[in-house]
């Protein structure tokens, strides 16, 4: 076996029941089918038959803050910002078809409609290529849905096979998409692990062992910069996990930042003398060009549970081996 992660594209498994995550970590398990069918721009407008789709896939292509402006002259070009800065986010897709295939471009607003299993009362789930926030907002306000399984839930015929060098073969594996950070389980078949879909690299791939223990593929080393420029944020963040733990961190562009967390309920709460919950996170933000600041992007958990003493958290840590060929 290769001292790396090795990717093979292989067969995918069905799906059971349909599935829509959103970027915030919510999932909703259940019957999901298309009111209608799908238009993409991939360089001409393209029709997709709703019997065909499998699964849709939404990314951010471009993100920012952007402030409202005047022409305080008349007449004049030069024009004057005011007012607090409001996130705007621009969305690609990745539509996967019955035969295989995959289609990438700019989706047309589509709905979309999901039933929880064990309800009989469908959600309705509006998929757009543009978010627009509220002035003073973060990136992370605008809540999308990362990852659409359409029932009755054949995936893409190409997946992804895998194989962690070191890792327990009972391991618990999911992984989290780069950019939405949508998260995906994978299942063990015979020596190597398989997603459902294509896997997008860099990835981190997560893993649980029997003894609890955590391990994410990243970067080796620590991107000191990177972890001082994020680091105030996660102090300052306003979450109920109120103990951010930052593992490590690591910066793929100069205006991108993710941070790997252990997350932990610490404060008073409703939870008192029950265990606490944690969750193990990757966290994104994004960096304004015009002034620099950071806007929080989004996060996607790879684990979570409850302890009664948070010395019983699980340890988590890095795996530079597992990166390395995933790029």
């Amino acid at each position: 076996m290769r001292a790396a992660l090795l990717l093979l594209l292989a067969a995918a498994a069905s799906a059971a029941d349909g599935v829509v995550q959103f970027s915030d970590g919510r999932e909703i398990v259940g019957a999901v089918r298309l009111a209608q069918d799908l238009k993409i721009h991939d360089g001409d407008m393209r029709t997709l038959a709703v019997d065909l789709v499998r699964e849709i896939r939404c990314e951010p292509a471009a993100e920012e803050l952007v402030r409202q402006f005047r022409f305080p002259e008349a007449g004049k070009t030069t024009r004057e910002e005011h007012g607090e800065p409001y996130p705007v986010r621009r969305l690609r897709a990745i539509v996967a078809l019955a035969d295989g295939s995959e289609v990438r471009g700019t989706l047309a607003t589509t709905v979309l409609f999901v039933t929880p299993t064990g309800d009989d009362q469908a959600e309705r789930v509006i998929l757009a290529s543009k978010q627009q926030g509220e002035p003073g907002a973060a990136l992370a306000s605008l809540v999308y849905a990362a990852r659409i399984v359409v029932t009755p839930g054949e995936t893409a015929a190409a997946g992804a096979s895998f194989a962690l060098p070191g890792a327990d073969a009972a391991a618990e594996v999911v992984v989290l998409a780069p950019g939405s950070l949508a998260r995906v389980a994978a299942r063990r078949v015979e020596d190597a692990w398989r997603l459902p879909m294509p896997l997008a690299t860099p990835a981190f791939v997560c893993t649980r062992c029997g003894d609890g223990a955590i391990s994410v593929a990243w970067p080796a080393g620590d991107d000191a910069a990177a972890r001082a420029a994020i680091g105030p944020a996660v102090t300052e963040a306003k979450d109920f996990l109120d103990d951010r733990r930052l593992i490590a961190a690591y910066a793929p562009t100069g205006d991108e930042i993710y941070g790997l967390l252990l997350l932990y309920r610490a404060g008073s709460s409703t939870l008192d003398g029950a265990a606490r919950p944690w969750r193990v996170e990757v966290w994104r933000w994004k960096r304004d060009p015009a002034d620099g600041r950071l806007m929080w992007a989004g996060r996607g958990y790879a684990f979570r549970g409850n302890v009664d003493d948070p010395a019983l958290l699980p340890p988590v840590r890095i795996e530079p081996a597992w990166w390395t060929e995933a790029r």
